[in-house]
């Protein structure tokens, strides 16, 4: 949470500001951390999807109608 205030209140309304600010390293720092906790957050339902989805496959005769 901390660091979507920072993305969100460090902002001016200039569009050219934002943009040139996003292109500093601690936005790249921001992003990164982000994506990072999102991917191991996402890993654990991939995973499952995964799983049915190689059930399915392995298991035609149940899923014919």
């Amino acid at each position: 949470m901390l660091l979507v205030y920072y993305v969100v209140f460090s902002q001016s309304n200039d569009l050219t500001a934002i943009y040139e600010k996003q292109l500093k390293t601690d936005f790249g720092i921001t992003r990164l951390i982000t994506s990072v906790v999102m991917h191991i957050l996402m890993q654990p339902e991939f995973e499952q999807s995964l799983n049915m989805m190689k059930y399915a496959i392995n298991h035609p005769w149940k899923f014919r109608s």
